[in-house]
């Protein structure tokens, strides 16, 4: 019993890493932002950000979306939320429990579209990667 405690724990803790399916922009589920909701003259550069899946491992952490450290959603597997934000030099990044996570920096065009997937690759590095 003594040694399956060890192995039990190791499983639980990689239950929560590993996201490297694509989740299909069309299939995704819609995740309204807590911010930046509506397209303005100023807010005029759409960005959307999928939460990428896989099986059973992966599932149980939230990422949090941001836009240049303001929180704009929280996403879980097969999630995605669409928001507005100004032209110029952008840091796009998802974090687990709200703290520090991994980034993507783009200068963005007026009326430009974005796409970003995140996740976790298999060995454990968190990603978020433009994908349009």
């Amino acid at each position: 019993m003594k040694k399956l405690i060890p192995l039990l724990a190791l499983l639980v803790s990689l239950s929560g890493c590993v996201t490297t399916d694509p989740t299909n922009l069309d299939e995704a589920n819609f995740v309204s932002p807590k911010a930046q909701a509506e397209k303005t003259t100023e807010n005029n550069v759409k960005i959307t950000v999928v939460r990428d899946h896989g099986n059973l491992i992966g599932s149980m952490n939230s990422y949090y979306v941001k836009d240049n450290d303001r929180e704009i959603a929280e996403l879980k597997p097969k999630d995605k939320t669409v928001f507005y934000t100004t032209a110029g030099k952008h840091r796009i990044a998802c974090a687990w429990f709200t703290g520090q996570g991994f980034e993507h920096f783009s200068v963005l065009s007026p009326n430009e579209e974005a796409v970003f997937h995140c996740g976790v690759y298999g060995h454990g590095l968190g990603y978020i990667n433009r994908t349009e």
